[in-house]
């Protein structure tokens, strides 16, 4: 797969060969590739507890926003992607405890001085992201299992009794497409903060 630098952005391009009908397309806070591999050894542990999950193979980020593609271009959601990541300037952020949402998802939040940072970089992409969105993500969060049941949720919390401490360096956006043979997302670009005019002093 050949990738080449446009702007501040890594794009990959045979893009458009491999993916002529794209569908779903997500925009997210893409971790160190460290804390990727954390989560995924805490993924593996409750694979292994609970059997096969909803999120089990998902690799961790941070969903930003998700949107369809159908009417949209490609060169311009490339364009706002590198504009937005221009501006915002990279922090340390650490992950300190697990939650869950009604819905059955468990996942693990940050602390406090993290969250108030991510919830300023999430406002600062929806408002500066002008192109229509299906979802936009307020509360940041690093998913760990999805639909889970009551049962599944009950033995989570048991497996992950300790307190957490995981951390990475918030430093770039990625731009990912789903692949429907794989029924996985896939980056398809990856775009550094430059942090020439946007951030915050926490």
């Amino acid at each position: 797969m050949g990738i080449f630098i446009e702007g501040n952005a890594l794009w990959l391009n045979d893009f458009e060969r491999k993916y002529p009908d794209m569908e779903k397309i997500s925009v997210i806070i893409h971790p160190s590739d460290e804390f990727i591999t954390q989560v995924t050894v805490l993924k593996d542990q409750l694979k292994n507890e609970i059997g096969w999950y909803n999120s089990c193979h998902s690799r961790a980020h941070i969903t930003v926003c998700e949107l369809d593609s159908e009417e949209i271009e490609l060169k311009e959601i490339k364009n706002q992607l590198t504009h937005i990541s221009y501006r915002l300037q990279s922090k340390q952020v650490k992950f300190t405890s697990f939650n869950t949402f009604e819905n059955g998802t468990f996942f693990m939040t940050p602390e406090p001085i993290s969250k108030h940072y991510l919830e300023f970089i999430l406002q600062e992409i929806h408002s500066n992201f002008t192109i229509p969105v299906r979802v936009k993500n307020f509360e940041p969060h690093i998913t760990i299992g999805r639909r889970l049941t009551t049962f599944k949720i009950k033995k989570a919390k048991q497996l992950f009794n300790q307190p957490l401490d995981l951390s990475f360096e918030c430093s770039r956006i990625a731009l990912r497409v789903f692949n429907k043979h794989q029924k996985q997302y896939e980056i398809i670009g990856i775009y550094p903060f430059m942090g020439r005019t946007k951030g915050i002093e926490l």
